[in-house]
């Protein structure tokens, strides 16, 4: 019984420390409302499955003045001098998105969704796999297309503008890759009916800027979170864009949209119509295929009258030559050479 005073101060003690313990934070927001029923600075972005745990919100970033860019702009944008001032809002119809196969494939799916609106097909799987790959992302994509997201050079990063427009070139797309692009010659590609990709960070967040020197000797600037959207729409006060990730429609303030945007040099890519006749060539010519839900080897090898081995050898597919959704496969086994 002498006990019993003592094990009744030890259990108030374990009480008032556990009333000191830190509080669980309150539930989230539901991320099923309907975003149209939101404002903007209220809008729920979905978190990428492709994020670290820690990662599900924005990421925290030093607060001091971010680093100026020290790398010489590819192509700086002057816009024509003589050209009437932008309109106060301008939004251009038709501009569809889809999610990204990929947790780094956003730079394909924004060029692919861009291609659509110009009428130019392009798979998400294809053009990625015809990007040339590099250890700088002015010349390149860096590191492997499923690694984790908010990484910098030399790890998994992604590409900039002039990879992907010389590439979209190729399909007939008159595009253009620039950095050090103002709001205003934005603005004037939005309300000409030209959508364009932008290259920000995260979700329109608040960037950090990062010199990094290849190993060719050739500095750039990176930015952790480093992500694409395609900008089709602004009013006075918000700009409109689609997601490559999620493919929905986020709106964000101009003045958030405008600090994301420099941390990687005001980096754009425009495109004015397209070559009909080279895109035809270029969407799909019978040496590539993106594997679709219910595909297997043997019943594509089947389809494309081809061995099955044969077809398995020259994509490097081994035991138990499984194939998944979104794979990109060769298909011309008779020169085993895409």
């Amino acid at each position: 019984m002498k006990r019993l005073p003592m094990i009744c101060a030890m259990l108030s003690l374990l009480m008032l420390l556990a009333g000191c313990s830190p509080a669980m934070s309150t539930s989230p927001p539901d991320p099923t409302q309907d975003p149209a029923t939101l404002t903007p600075d209220e809008m729920i972005i979905t978190p990428s499955p492709f994020s670290p745990a820690s990662s599900t919100m924005q990421p925290e970033l030093p607060t001091e003045t971010p680093l100026q860019p020290t790398a010489t702009p590819a192509k700086p944008v002057v816009c024509d001098p003589n050209a009437p001032e932008p309109p106060t809002r301008a939004t251009i119809e038709g501009v569809v998105g889809q999610p990204q196969a990929y947790s780094l494939s956003c730079e394909a799916r924004s060029a692919a969704d861009l291609a659509a609106y110009w009428d130019v097909a392009i798979l998400e799987g294809v053009f990625f796999s015809q990007l040339p790959k590099a250890d700088n992302p002015d010349e390149g994509f860096v590191g492997f297309i499923s690694g984790a997201w908010g990484e910098i050079p030399p790890k998994s990063y992604g590409v900039h503008a002039q990879p992907v427009a010389d590439l979209m070139v190729m399909y007939g797309l008159e595009a253009e890759a620039h950095k050090e692009m103002t709001f205003r010659c934005l603005q004037s590609e939005i309300a000409a009916g030209r959508p364009v990709i932008v290259w920000i960070v995260g979700h329109a967040w608040a960037g950090l800027p990062v010199p990094y020197v290849a190993p060719d000797g050739i500095e750039t600037i990176v930015a952790p979170y480093e992500h694409t959207m395609i900008l089709f729409g602004y009013d006075a006060n918000n700009v409109h864009l689609i997601d490559a990730y999620t493919s929905k429609i986020e709106t964000h303030s101009i003045a958030s949209f405008l600090v994301s945007w420099t941390a990687l040099d005001n980096m754009a890519l425009t495109v004015i119509g397209a070559d009909a006749s080279v895109a035809s060539q270029m969407a799909y010519t019978g040496d590539y295929y993106e594997v679709q839900y219910g595909d297997s080897l043997l019943g594509l090898a089947n389809a494309w009258a081809v061995p099955w081995d044969s077809l398995a050898a020259l994509n490097g597919i081994v035991h138990p030559f499984s194939i998944y959704p979104g794979q990109v496969l060769k298909s011309d086994v008779s020169t085993g050479v895409p």
